[in-house]
């Protein structure tokens, strides 16, 4: 569509359940005893033969149950597959009939999920090992676009050097990928050298921020007490700075005990698309994607308060203020911020608000065509070919040119040409 341009994924996941530790179907799984029963399953051999057979099962009941419980089975039979490389083919099959294509593949820090629980999943080292041995395939070396997940807890490395060394022609990684829902804040001091890296060689970022996906499962008081938690901001003169410490403080000396039992709930303090002013502020040229567009049940939320200001957000007020239009004014107000439609794609309501934006937005130029794949399997129409359906029906020949081709070119590319 766009010349000597490939059509782009900019956001998709193929890490496999050996990767995450042995309570993350938790945060995947809304339903606490189905996330167990499916866990236990697939601790155990034949897990895939297993899942036929529970398929066959459900034939018995009732069709909403049924397909409730066979996605959340293709969530599953995706996440169980033998290798990433499996995962990635799976994943790649959906884009042949478009011609030349690449994905970009986000690793993932998750093994601070929760620091009261032991778990021997293959830590991040491994993750990104396995997709460096894929990246030397020349099957999938251009193909595959590597980010590379960072996280300041991450214990005996240099940050910096852990960028660096993964971050360049001869490894081949293209980018950094945040998940600050795990526990910690974007501004971080700790973060400070890789952002100012970051920003003086061009290089992108990518962070969920949505109010929902996976959030740290510990206790309230195993991250957040007031003993033991401690911020320390790369930029606290930043303008942003008060009423980011105010929520936090809202939030620790929260009198309404559900809501620190609620990890859900709290975990929004990590993501609030406030916190990345401070490193925006102080690093303005810092090219970052804050995907999903703040998640399809903000996008809705925000057009359901254009028609009547009085509705509320299921959230404390402390921890309210709509995600979506907040993402638009960081793209409108920094040069380098970026969203993608990824994972919100697979709501058609959201879609139809996002669109209707979009065709009179300049910010058209800072929008992503991503999937968030595999994760969408968990949804009605989250299949990658239907989801890529999805897209080729919504947007315009213009918009897909901006979204698949030309925009994300223009985020990927950086001063370390992989």
């Amino acid at each position: 569509m766009s010349d000597h341009l490939p059509f782009s994924n900019a956001h998709s996941h193929i890490f496999t359940s050996q990767h995450a530790p042995d309570y993350f179907l938790r945060t995947a799984i809304k339903n606490d005893w189905l996330a167990r029963q499916i866990d236990k399953m697939v601790k155990k051999d034949g897990t895939r033969t297993a899942l036929k057979s529970v398929d066959w099962i459900l034939k018995f009941f009732s069709p909403n149950y049924r397909n409730t419980v066979r996605r959340y089975i293709e969530f599953v039979q995706i996440g169980t597959s033998a290798t990433q490389e499996d995962v990635f083919n799976m994943e790649s099959r959906a884009y042949m009939r478009l011609g030349d294509y690449r994905i970009v593949v986000l690793t993932q820090v998750l093994d601070y999920l929760d620091y009261n629980s032991t778990s021997n999943h293959k830590k991040i080292q491994t993750q990104v090992q396995e997709i460096i041995e894929l990246k030397r395939n020349e099957l999938y070396h251009d193909k595959l676009i590597p980010f590379l997940g960072i996280d300041p807890r991450m214990q005996g490395i240099d940050l910096l050097q852990w960028v660096t060394s993964h971050i360049n022609k001869d490894v081949g990684f293209y980018g950094i990928k945040i998940y600050p829902a795990y526990g910690f804040f974007p501004f971080d001091v700790r973060l400070d050298p890789v952002w100012k890296w970051a920003a003086e060689n061009d290089v992108p970022v990518m962070t969920h921020a949505t109010r929902g996906g996976s959030f740290y499962l510990g206790t309230f008081d195993s991250i957040m007490n007031q003993g033991g938690f401690r911020i320390q901001s790369l930029n606290p003169n930043s303008s942003a700075m008060p009423r980011i410490l105010n929520r936090i403080s809202q939030l620790v000396n929260e009198s309404d005990k559900s809501v620190k039992k609620n990890n859900e709930t709290w975990c929004n303090v990590f993501g609030h698309p406030d916190n990345y002013i401070p490193v925006l502020e102080k690093y303005p040229s810092l090219k970052i994607c804050l995907a999903h567009l703040g998640g399809a049940n903000e996008v809705k939320l925000s057009a359901a308060q254009q028609l009547n200001p009085a509705t509320k957000t299921p959230y404390p007020g402390y921890l309210g203020g709509n995600w979506y239009t907040a993402i638009l004014d960081l793209m409108t107000n920094f040069p380098n911020v970026y969203s993608d439609i990824s994972y919100t794609l697979s709501d058609k309501d959201a879609m139809n608000i996002i669109t209707t934006y979009f065709n009179n937005s300049p910010l058209i130029d800072k929008l992503l065509y991503g999937t968030d794949f595999y994760l969408t399997q968990q949804e009605t129409t989250g299949d990658e070919p239907g989801l890529i359906n999805i897209f080729l029906k919504d947007f315009s020949e213009a918009q897909i040119s901006k979204l698949a081709y030309v925009n994300p070119d223009n985020y990927l590319r950086s001063a370390i040409q992989v």
